[in-house]
């Protein structure tokens, strides 16, 4: 069935744009800040690598609910009838739906102990001594916190794929 209503449209805008808000936000962590902050010490790097993180956690997820819930809207408006199952746009825009989704199971299982161990990295300093840890070098017992980042940048990277993939498939049936 044709929709050309302009909430119908709307929320296709939604849908795609928060998706892709989503991926670019989380790639950008991967790509342009953490290689950056990996040249800080390591107790400045572990409260830098905190503050993304919060601000991951309170932006990222709400997008990529907001998504999927769009997804799911338009792909139940835009089956044929409620029974169908051939319907390819319905379809893509289901995937898209799950696909933007994704980052929370894939967080969950892949970067629930590397965002553990940083934090309580993060707990072993305070902000308020943070220049006399510098000063004195001082050293956060355990792994590597530049390692920990590092590979957290590498699953963060992959975890930012799930809501592009979503964008272009909801632009796909959009086009369909």
């Amino acid at each position: 069935m044709a929709q050309t209503t302009i909430s119908y449209r709307a929320v296709q805008t939604l849908g795609i744009t928060s998706a892709a808000a989503a991926s670019g936000g989380i790639l950008a962590v991967s790509y342009l800040a953490i290689p950056s902050l990996l040249l800080a010490p390591s107790t400045l790097l572990v409260h830098q690598w905190r503050r993304i993180y919060e601000r991951g956690v309170a932006t990222a997820p709400p997008l990529a609910a907001m998504s999927s819930l769009s997804f799911a809207y338009l792909a139940y408006q835009s089956q044929a009838s409620p029974l169908s199952t051939d319907d390819s746009r319905a379809q893509l825009y289901a995937l898209a739906a799950l696909a933007t989704l994704c980052i929370v199971p894939y967080t969950l299982v892949f970067m629930r102990s590397v965002n553990a161990k940083l934090l309580a990295k993060a707990g072993q300093t305070s902000i308020a001594n943070l220049k006399e840890d510098i000063d004195e070098g001082a050293v956060l017992e355990g792994e590597s916190v530049k390692e920990l980042v590092d590979w957290w940048a590498v699953l963060n990277f992959g975890r930012g794929i799930f809501p592009m993939v979503g964008a272009v498939l909801g632009l796909f049936a959009s086009l369909e």
